[in-house]
């Protein structure tokens, strides 16, 4: 359960979101007076409640559960926000954990699930890694955001530690000297998933991002590239935007995915295919679910060669599962080909979907001295 007088911090798992949570869990025992608890949130485990008379605690989310979600629909919380660059924070999963591309983007989508509650949130700050701060400064904001009262003596020190004596130096710079790099892939097939990543981020992540600054919630694309193939040798392996797959063969399941996380909302969704040389009673059935439930469903009758779109909604209540998405030929054929395009999900219902009429969440300098 979360209390009006906890103090939500929420950020994706890149470079800059564990420097903040890290530099925050050093700075709490530090204070000299309050000293409020570090909760670390975990996506399908309940915050558990304060207990009588004990003072706020600072809720470090990485993945928004469904209790932080509710608590920033309902402004019933403080909030301070870590915004990285979503390719920034891709990339650094990929380099530094190992990931795949569409691992390291499926992570990022379940960090981005509670941006589309966070449009209307009056007590809110954030923290910007391109902000023209230094890590001292961001350190001190932090302290007074928190209510912490360490002396400035023990907070200089500690910031040093964490930038390698680099407090005063711009937080960007702070950030990678703490962290460190691993050395960058220059082979071709590191090139390759660098290219793919930056196509996902794009489609995907950046407007995931977005949806928490700017007037109207961007559409999302999930492109053939995030789905996978169901049938035939190159099952399990991802789509392609440029390759057809044979519709020969018996009624079955084509693609697959993309099992990533969206917002709670009312989406139209548009789909779009390419087929060719195809019998004339083809029908194709897209099944949506998140998680175990099914959300949505609806079946495409091309009616000529080329290029096919359809249009249908779903709603997404419990933004914490995966959702995925099933593309069926529900007849058998004897000859055809098929191409998946795109899926391109647009928010249109919640109160949140409304044009923006307070402004983005203030930097976290300007938002302690208000």
């Amino acid at each position: 359960m979360i209390e009006p007088r906890d103090h939500i911090l929420l950020g994706a798992p890149g470079a800059l979101g564990l420097w903040v949570f890290d530099l925050v869990r050093q700075l709490v025992p530090l204070s000299r007076s309050r000293k409020p608890a570090t909760f670390f949130v975990e996506r399908t485990e309940n915050i558990p409640p304060l207990p009588a008379g004990a003072e706020g605690r600072i809720l470090l989310c990485h993945y928004p559960n469904a209790q932080i979600v509710k608590a920033i629909s309902t402004s019933h919380a403080q909030v301070t926000y870590i915004s990285e660059p979503a390719q920034q924070v891709a990339e650094f999963l990929v380099r530094e954990t190992g990931r795949t591309p569409i691992e390291a983007v499926r992570v990022c989508s379940a960090s981005y699930v509670a941006n589309l509650a966070l449009r209307y949130l009056d007590d809110a700050a954030m923290i910007e890694r391109s902000l023209p701060r230094s890590a001292l400064q961001i350190a001190s904001s932090l302290s007074a955001r928190f209510g912490l009262d360490e002396s400035a003596d023990d907070r200089m020190k500690l910031v040093d530690r964490f930038t390698g004596g680099r407090s005063n130096e711009p937080l960007d710079v702070a950030v990678d000297s703490y962290r460190g790099t691993k050395a960058k892939d220059e082979t071709d097939a590191a090139q390759h998933d660098s290219a793919n990543l930056q196509h996902l981020v794009t489609s995907i992540l950046v407007p995931m991002h977005d949806m928490a600054f700017v007037d109207a919630p961007p559409a999302i694309i999930w492109p053939a590239e995030c789905f996978y193939l169901a049938d035939g040798p190159d099952a399990k392996k991802m789509a392609s935007s440029n390759a057809f797959i044979e519709l020969t063969g018996p009624s079955r399941m084509l693609f697959h995915g993309p099992y990533l996380h969206l917002p709670a909302a009312k989406y139209r969704a548009a789909i779009t295919l390419d087929v060719r040389d195809f019998a004339n009673d083809s029908i194709f059935r897209v099944d949506v679910s998140c998680g175990a439930t099914k959300v949505g469903h609806f079946r495409l009758v091309p009616r000529k060669p080329g290029p096919a779109m359809a249009e249908f909604e779903f709603e997404v209540v419990d933004p914490i599962p995966e959702i995925q998405t099933q593309l069926i030929a529900e007849r058998g054929a004897i000859f055809g080909q098929i191409k998946l395009g795109r899926l391109m999900l647009t928010p249109i219902t919640a109160a949140s979907l409304e044009r923006r009429t307070t402004p983005p969440p203030d930097d976290i300098m300007r938002a302690c001295a208000r």
